[in-house]
C-alpha cells in the first residue's frame, strides 16, 4: 500500500540544537520555529516540524501523470512558509518527476531531506538508485522500500543487501519502513537498518475514538521500544483522515495530532497532501492530508501551528 506516515519514539528529549543561533528560526513573522540540524535520525528527534510529501493534484502515479517543477516547487515553498522544516518522501521515479523533490526542497528552505526508494520492482529501483547517487548532496538519508515485505515485493536478503549497498555507497544513513504488524511479528527487523521507520495506522485498526487512538500509538512504541532497546524507533506513518468513514474528520485530525503530541512519540506529520488516487485503501484512502489535493490547508495547519514548528 503506498501509503505515507510517520512518527519517533526515543527517549524524552528536549531539542539539543534549537538554540536562539543554531536551531530556531524566525521567519515571515511568525514565532520562532525549530529547525532540525543535526545528522539523520538525530535530526528526526530534534524538532516536530517534519512532514511526509507527495505532491498534490494533477500528479498521479497510477495513471502516469508525473509532478511538473512547477508543482513541485509552489507545494514544497507553502510547506515551508507554513514552517515545515524536515521532508520525508517515498520515491524518486524519475517517470513521476519527483528526480527533482531533494534539489528543490533544499532550494525552498528545508534543512533535512531524508528521501525514500519505493522499489515497486527492480526497473523501478534501478531509476531511483540512478537519482539517489546523482542527488546524494541534497540528501541527509534514505529509505529503501514502503512495506515491500508485507506485501512480497521483495526478500529480506534483498533488502538487507541493498540497503548495505546504498549505505556504503552514499555514505548516507539508510532504513526501511514496514506495517506494524511486521516487527511485531519478527523483532530481529528492529535491528535492520540506522533507525527503525514503522508505519503505525489506528485508524487502520477501526480505533475511531482519538484520545484511544494516540494512546494505541504511545502503547504500540513503547512495546517496540522494549524488543529493542536503545534503538531510535521512528512511526513514519500515522494519519488520521478527514472524510470518508465515520470519525474522518479535520476536527478529529486536528484532535489526534494534538493528543499525540502530548506523549512522548516522536513523529513525522502527515501526510502533506490528500492523494486523490489512493482509492485503494478504501474511502477514507484519498484523504489522509494535512491538505486537499488542491493544496488548500486543512484546519490542523492553522490550529496547531505552534506546536508542529516547535521543538520537542
Amino acid at each position: 500500500m503506498h501509503r505515507m506516515i510517520v512518527v519517533l519514539l526515543g527517549n524524552l528529549l528536549i531539542c539539543p540544537s534549537c538554540s536562539k543561533d543554531e536551531g530556531m528560526s524566525q521567519t515571515d513573522g511568525l514565532a520562532a520555529r525549530c529547525v532540525p540540524r543535526q545528522p539523520v535520525p538525530a535530526a528526526l528527534l530534534e524538532c516536530r516540524s517534519w512532514i511526509t510529501f507527495a505532491p498534490p493534484r494533477p500528479f498521479n502515479p497510477v495513471s502516469g501523470v508525473p509532478a511538473s517543477e512547477t508543482l513541485l516547487r509552489e507545494s514544497l515553498q507553502q510547506l515551508v512558509r507554513e514552517g515545515w522544516r524536515g521532508l520525508v518522501t517515498y520515491s524518486l521515479d524519475s517517470l513521476q518527476g519527483l528526480e527533482k523533490v531533494p534539489r528543490l526542497a533544499k532550494e525552498v528552505g528545508f534543512t533535512s531531506v531524508i528521501c525514500g526508494l519505493f522499489w515497486f520492482d527492480t526497473t523501478q529501483l534501478h531509476r531511483e538508485w540512478a537519482v539517489a547517487l546523482r542527488e546524494t548532496t541534497h540528501i541527509d538519508g534514505y529509505v529503501l522500500g514502503n512495506e515491500g515485505l508485507e506485501f512480497g515485493r521483495y526478500t529480506r536478503s534483498d533488502l538487507e543487501r541493498e540497503l548495505a549497498r546504498l549505505r556504503s555507497i552514499t555514505q548516507r544513513p539508510v532504513t526501511t519502513s514496514e506495517p506494524l504488524n511486521q516487527y511485531e511479528n519478527d523483532s530481529t527487523l528492529l535491528l535492520v537498518g540506522d533507525w527503525v521507520f514503522p508505519n503505525l495506522h489506528p485508524f487502520l485498526s477501526n480505533i475511531r475514538d482519538t484520545q484511544q487512538a494516540a494512546e494505541f500509538v504511545f502503547r504500540k512504541v513503547q512495546e517496540l521500544q522494549a524488543r529493542a532497546p536503545g534503538r531510535t524507533i521512528v512511526v513514519k506513518e500515522c494519519w488520521w483522515p478527514t472524510a470518508g468513514d465515520v470519525g474522518a474528520s479535520e476536527t478529529n485530525q486536528t484532535a489526534f495530532f494534538r493528543q499525540l503530541s502530548t506523549t512522548t512519540v516522536r513523529f513525522v506529520w502527515g501526510e502533506a497532501y490528500d492523494q486523490y488516487w489512493k482509492t485503494a485503501e478504501g474511502p477514507f484512502g484519498p484523504h489522509w492530508g494535512l491538505h486537499t489535493d488542491a493544496a488548500t490547508p486543512k484546519a490542523l495547519i492553522e490550529a496547531l501551528k505552534a506546536t508542529y514548528t516547535g521543538p520537542y
